[in-house]
């Protein structure tokens, strides 16, 4: 039994030499129309059309990323948020006594439960019977 590629192949056999003239015609228009340059790459055009052409989306979208960076640090001075901090900062008297709440609220958490004394049942010789005999 032949394949779907055998068989395909059979019939379209006939049409293999009309291809290769097809081909062969198209190649000499194509090689007709082509003119031979060549350049000679030289500093920097060189290293622009080698290098860096190929990069241009990638290095546009870092610099963009750089710059967004500057932008948003270029605010921040030391000398301000010193200052900002020293005028908000509470008294050390403050601080000490809410380290010492926390200190007692986290000793309370972490504490186990005082133990509770766990009722037993009293034994079944000690139970009433409440049945009657008659």
């Amino acid at each position: 039994m032949k394949t779907l590629r055998e068989l395909l192949l059979e019939r379209h056999r006939s049409a293999e030499p009309k291809l290769d003239v097809a081909r062969e015609e198209f190649l000499a228009q194509l090689e007709g129309a082509r003119t031979p340059v060549r350049r000679e790459r030289r500093g920097f055009e060189h290293l622009w059309r080698d290098y860096l052409l190929p990069l241009r989306w990638h290095l546009a979208g870092m610099s963009a990323v750089w710059l967004v960076i500057l932008l948003l640090n270029v605010d921040r001075s030391p000398t301000q948020a010193a200052h900002v901090a020293k005028a908000t900062a509470p008294a050390a008297e403050l601080v000490l006594t809410a380290l010492r709440q926390h200190r007692e609220e986290i000793l309370e958490l972490t504490q186990p439960p005082p133990a509770v004394p766990v009722p037993v049942p009293p034994r079944r010789s000690e139970l009433l019977s409440l049945t009657a005999i008659a």
